[in-house]
């Protein structure tokens, strides 16, 4: 399976990156190990025994972890740099986790809708599709090696996860002309990443 990801289109960008402090894209002899054993599916060395939650500490456990932590860095660290990258391309209106609009007795058609009165999406950028128009982004972060996950295709994969932000996430966000959703994924081993704009 990690092979298969391996061979993706820009799964490798991350080896070729210029290494610049400014970019993030340095990485120290630990963690380019690291990310070589993860690339080719291998367990890399000196792991710590447990998770903070308790459990045996294994890459697959730490990346489906809700207590550990490395799901969530993950999914901040891809936001991130989606909203530094807007701002060096010189957009000036550019939000980390907006508060989305309140409902005001809206009905969804799907029961995963988001209703929650604090919603927020990962990051808001205007006029990155075109002038004065609001996009919305937000990121999932997944592990193609989860249990869940097993005997899915790359491509079923990033599928199953757009379709579940747009349930999420599509109505929520009005869809005006001043206003645009899109969802980023991203899988954590190997550094590959989609971008799904949703018109």
């Amino acid at each position: 399976m990690a092979i298969k990801f391996g061979v993706l289109k820009g799964a490798s960008s991350w080896v070729t990156a210029r290494p610049l402090h400014a970019h993030s894209t340095v990485l120290n002899k630990s963690d380019f190990r690291d990310a070589m054993y993860l690339r080719y599916g291998w367990t890399p060395p000196k792991l710590p025994e447990k998770c903070g939650c308790g459990e045996t500490f294994t890459t697959t456990h730490a990346m489906q972890c809700m207590v550990g932590g490395f799901r969530g860095y993950l999914h901040n660290e891809v936001n991130y740099i989606y909203y530094d990258a807007c701002k060096q391309a010189g957009f000036h209106d550019v939000c980390l986790e907006p508060k989305l609009q309140p409902l005001d007795g809206e009905v969804f058609k799907y029961k995963s809708a988001n209703k929650d009165d604090e919603a927020r999406s990962d990051l808001r950028v205007m006029g990155f599709w075109s002038r004065s128009r609001r996009a919305f982004f937000d990121v999932t972060a997944f592990s193609p090696f989860a249990r869940s996950h097993q005997g899915k295709t790359p491509s079923a994969l990033f599928q199953m996860h757009e379709q579940r932000k747009i349930r999420e996430y599509r109505e929520r966000i009005p869809q005006r002309s001043t206003i645009r959703w899109c969802s980023l994924q991203e899988e954590w081993a190997p550094e590959f990443s989609r971008k799904s704009p949703n018109p």
